[in-house]
């Protein structure tokens, strides 16, 4: 260390210790922006891979959804809840208002 002070120009100067507190606070001050780099970084390399829609070679012979299937499971859907409404007792009617 004494080398680089010397090459780089500073002939007399000492260099003091730092206090085991500042220590810890520069420590855990790095350690957060490092963990915080981390996780930036991977999410940007691993969100394209799940944005990007699946090959159709990757998904076999059923390839596409067909919009019939979709149909049918929204309408299936709509009943139960259909179904679950009118199961729930009802707080009061128009005319009780």
């Amino acid at each position: 260390m004494q080398t680089k002070i010397c090459i780089s120009g500073f002939w007399d100067t000492t260099i003091k210790p730092l206090d085991q507190e500042v220590l810890a606070d520069l420590g855990a001050e790095l350690l957060g922006k490092t963990t915080i780099f981390i996780m930036g970084n991977s999410c940007l390399v691993l969100s394209p891979g799940v944005l990007r829609p699946p090959d159709a070679a990757s998904q076999g012979r059923g390839g596409a959804i067909s919009l019939n299937v979709l149909e049918d499971e929204v309408g299936h859907l709509v009943q139960a809840l259909q179904g679950q409404l009118q199961s729930v007792p009802k707080l009061c009617t128009l005319e009780e208002l």
